[in-house]
């Protein structure tokens, strides 16, 4: 989650939601658990529940042998797809196809970092929402949308709260947890993603990329998210809290060292295709 220009617009690190936990058998002598996160952003002022330095944070979880692993896509899938709703983001259509553009340009700055192969997939309808979105996602890995919480058609569930009414946006992700057989080392790896953004706060946001409060960066913060970054204290971050005025859009050195340690750089998963079946 992130905030806009000088006030948080999300929620802070802390107030993340973690879905119920569930243990699934998918073959013989195999089996996943699957957890879900959401964290969300603003536009404003902050208070962050990173450690207090830390460059970057990102989430580990203990495995069956007494080991920790850093939560991550495997960045050797040959694509990870993303949809986008849009229907929302501008009351005209050059300002929907403006949107998207910026949503497919946040996604490729964030490949460049990572080495994760995001590939857009076309346009949706979907609004990720309730506690199973991981499992209902449309024809794509990760869905972005758009969302007004004054309608319950256009609401989503997934956009957390803030200091002062909704999140700007909120990101988050599903891993799974699994084995190759009883006895065997677990492995964990996100496969769900999801990007909800609240249209109430359009016009707090400049289009684009480049100085000021951005959309951009917004969607990089979100994004960051997604990936399995959290929120961190460093203010010329983009994963502060608070999406803050600036002379520039993009990653800072913080968060390109987080997202070095959850890209290609530190080699891949090998995710059996039986882990993530639903597309």
């Amino acid at each position: 989650m992130a905030r806009r220009g000088g006030t948080r617009r999300g929620r802070a690190l802390t107030a993340a939601a973690a879905a119920a936990v569930t243990a699934v058998a998918l073959a013989p002598a195999a089996a996943t658990t699957t957890v879900s996160a959401a964290l969300t952003a603003t536009a404003g002022a902050n208070t962050s529940s990173a450690a207090v330095g830390a460059p970057y944070s990102v989430t580990t979880v203990p495995l069956n042998d007494g080991s920790r692993a850093v939560v991550r896509w495997d960045p050797c899938q040959s694509s990870v797809t993303y949809r986008v709703n849009a229907s929302l983001a501008a009351p005209t259509k050059a300002g929907r196809a403006k949107a998207l553009a910026d949503v497919r340009a946040a996604f490729a700055k964030a490949r460049a970092a990572s080495g994760v192969p995001f590939v857009y997939a076309g346009t949706t309808t979907q609004i990720p929402n309730g506690g199973n979105w991981s499992g209902t996602l449309d024809r794509a890995e990760i869905v972005v949308a758009w969302v007004s919480q004054k309608k319950a058609k256009t609401r989503s569930s997934l956009l957390l709260p803030g200091t002062r009414g909704w999140s700007a946006g909120t990101g988050g992700y599903s891993y799974k947890i699994w084995t190759d057989g009883y006895g065997q080392p677990a492995k964990a790896a996100i496969g769900r993603g999801f990007i909800v953004l609240d249209a109430g706060q359009n016009k707090s946001f400049k289009p684009g990329f480049g100085s000021g409060v951005t959309r951009g960066d917004l969607l990089l913060h979100e994004i960051g998210h997604v990936l399995g970054l959290g929120h961190v204290s460093h203010s010329d971050s983009i994963m502060f809290p608070t999406i803050l005025p600036r002379t520039s859009s993009g990653y800072r050195s913080g968060d390109l060292a987080g997202l070095v340690r959850l890209g290609s750089a530190r080699g891949c998963l090998n995710v059996p295709g039986w882990v993530w079946t639903q597309r």
